[in-house]
């Protein structure tokens, strides 16, 4: 199973909600990895804070902009 979706998972059975997305900023201060943007982002948008998920998407591709999995999310966070 690819290491995102291990974390996602993990971050489903840890924590729900809007604490799942507070955990996840707080693991993103310590490690700005891509996968923990995504999962970030993934939380908002389970949240249905589908902008405030692009954002993130966004600010990993800054900080990442070889990541092709970021892209792709962020084209389906947009509608594209």
């Amino acid at each position: 199973m690819p290491e995102a979706v291990v974390e996602k998972k993990q971050a489903q059975t840890m924590v729900t909600g809007e604490n799942r997305a507070e955990f996840m900023e707080n693991k993103l201060d310590l490690q700005p990895a891509a996968r923990n943007y995504d999962v970030l982002a993934y939380a908002y948008f389970r949240l249905g804070q589908r902008e405030k998920a692009c954002a993130f998407l966004e600010e990993g591709l800054k900080r990442h902009p070889d990541d092709e999995e970021l892209a792709q999310r962020l084209k389906k966070c947009r509608g594209q």
